[in-house]
């Protein structure tokens, strides 16, 4: 009877592997996702599947039962399935890679609004395309080592102001962008933040690299 016991007892504190959901949203190469469910353990192992190919996730790290942080690997742009696994348990979830894009200020290709909430500490971008799609960038406010402001001379335009939250993993995010001065909107997010504020020496032109985007 005790060792019938034992054996409920340790099944009932193991939860069902389980997956939720994925973030952020929008997955590159190199891109820092975090993977939401249940039953994560260090005994995990965890591969972006692709027609019978895996490819194993890079940096893996479970930081509680509920999930668990780590990078994309070098893939091919397309279509896979993240694949959990751990001893006879598997789940899968749908994933995309998409393509580098790199994005210039005053020239992004979207309309974005920006937040930064000190009560859940992430600063969140929502982006709106013209062909409809959405997308949620979302930024933990400790993961963000300082922010860059920088004013881009333009030929033929007038000045464009960029504000960038730059990650303690060296990663740019561009957060806000606009034709004029954002000097005193970049020192506002920067005390709010309590990060340093950089200004960046002002470019004779802007970027022919613009700022990657995560």
């Amino acid at each position: 009877m005790s060792r019938l016991l034992l054996v409920l007892g340790c099944s009932w504190f193991e939860p069902e592997l389980a997956l939720d959901s994925v973030q952020p949203t929008e997955l590159r190469v190199g891109s820092e996702l975090r993977v939401v469910g249940a039953g994560f353990t260090s005994e995990l192992s965890a591969v972006l599947q692709s027609e019978g190919v895996d490819w194993p996730l890079e940096g893996v790290v479970v930081v509680d039962p509920t999930h668990f942080g780590a990078r994309v690997p070098e893939v091919d742009p397309g279509r896979y399935h993240l694949v959990v696994v751990r001893g006879e348990q598997s789940v899968r979830f749908p994933l995309q890679v998409r393509a580098e894009v790199r994005e210039k200020p005053c020239d992004r290709g979207y309309q974005a609004n920006t937040e930064v909430s000190l009560a859940t500490g992430i600063a969140t971008i929502d982006r709106f395309y013209d062909d409809g799609k959405r997308d949620r960038i979302q930024t933990p406010i400790g993961e963000i080592e300082r922010l860059e402001y920088t004013v881009w001379l333009r030929d033929g335009a007038a000045p464009c102001a960029s504000i960038v939250l730059r990650r303690t993993d060296g990663d740019p995010v561009l957060f806000e962008d606009a034709e004029g001065d954002l000097k005193a909107r970049a020192e506002t997010l920067a005390k709010y933040m309590q990060k340093e504020l950089v200004f960046a020496p002002t470019p004779e032109r802007a970027p022919s690299e613009a700022v990657p985007r995560n």
